[in-house]
């Protein structure tokens, strides 16, 4: 739908353009002034308004490549319908513009994959090395935690998600899949502690008027956060809190206080789930075997794999934590040295 543009937008395209010597530099601000009369035009022409084009200043504004290529798709839709626009010199600007910002674009793609191939490449090395050099220190197995992101699209009826980040956190002497030992090494990790002992899925629901011939319990969502708490008492503090509240407001409506009053949750509240909930089971078909986590598709997830089927992964996750270890104490070091001189 045809809208008037930020100006923002415009002056990030302008400010590339001159930055790659589309354009000249003096000529930014009429450019500018060029593409936002045509937006104008066009918002006229659909909605059949007259509106005055106000004074255009433009100022350098800077945006990552994959900003501006939805800041050309975003000018060249809302303005469309600005008469001459698909001859005119600035739909030829756009295009340069889109056609430079997609090449900066595949660049920074093309070294984000060659960094990572490479750090992945010494986080082996480094890993392996260790592993070799204390064999009497490893177990046959590893327990390591992966920050997934969620990849599934609904429309096209796909479920699935990718490995972001996988962390080394302990060794293991035996396969057995045990959801006590992982929860016990996820308390190691601050990123993981939520995956450890005592601790599940508890989410609050809100009860419907018992009079109704259907009952059942409404998931109640925070308008601050999502509706799940690691701990049955942190989601029963959450439900009593709320109850407090709505007997409060009741008794002001009853002494006049407010006039009117309609409670969130007049009916009571109900808690769901439990620590057993982060424990998935998948020794199945297609399915992701045991591990640890608040959702199947993203988050960090805990799980054992054997040294033997997953040396690469595990040898990466042991090389990256080895280095950033490393990294740490020497920031240490170098604070110390200084402040004892």
């Amino acid at each position: 739908m045809t809208h008037i543009l930020a100006e923002e937008a415009i002056n990030c395209a302008i400010t590339l353009a001159a930055q790659h010597e589309l354009i000249k530099r003096e000529d930014r601000q009429a450019w500018a002034e060029c593409f936002w009369q045509v937006n104008y035009e066009s918002f006229n022409e659909v909605w059949k308004q007259d509106l005055f084009v106000p004074e255009f200043k433009f100022l350098p504004c800077f945006a990552a490549p994959e900003r501006i290529l939805q800041i050309c798709e975003e000018i060249a839709q809302n303005s469309a319908e600005s008469p001459g626009w698909h001859d005119s010199d600035e739909v030829k600007l756009l295009r340069q513009i889109y056609v430079t910002a997609k090449k900066q674009h595949q660049t920074a793609q093309q070294l984000a994959k060659e960094t990572a191939a490479a750090n992945a490449k010494r986080w082996q090395a480094l890993g392996l090395d260790w592993i070799k050099t204390n064999q009497s220190r490893c177990g046959d197995f590893a327990i390591i935690a992966q920050l997934m992101q969620d990849v599934s699209d609904s429309q096209t009826d796909y479920f699935g998600s990718t490995c972001l980040q996988t962390r080394f956190l302990a060794w293991s002497k035996h396969g057995r899949k045990l959801f006590a030992e992982m929860r016990k090494v996820a308390e190691t990790w601050p990123e993981t502690a939520h995956l450890g002992r005592g601790r599940g899925v508890f989410k609050v629901m809100v009860l419907p008027d018992p009079s109704e011939s259907y009952r059942y319990a409404q998931e109640w969502a925070q308008p601050k956060g999502p509706n799940r708490f690691d701990t049955l008492a942190a989601a029963q503090a959450e439900a009593e809190r709320f109850a407090a509240e709505d007997a409060q407001n009741q008794q002001k409506l009853a002494t006049g206080e407010i006039k009117s009053f309609a409670p969130n949750f007049p009916f009571g509240y109900e808690i769901r789930g439990s620590e057993a909930a982060i424990e998935h089971r998948e020794n199945y078909s297609m399915g992701k075997g045991y591990y640890l986590a608040q959702e199947s598709y993203s988050g960090w997830q805990i799980r054992k794999c054997g040294l033997r089927t997953n040396l690469t992964q595990i040898a990466e996750a042991l090389g990256r934590q080895i280095e950033a270890e490393s990294d740490r104490l020497d920031v240490e070091s170098q604070t110390q040295f200084q402040a004892l001189n």
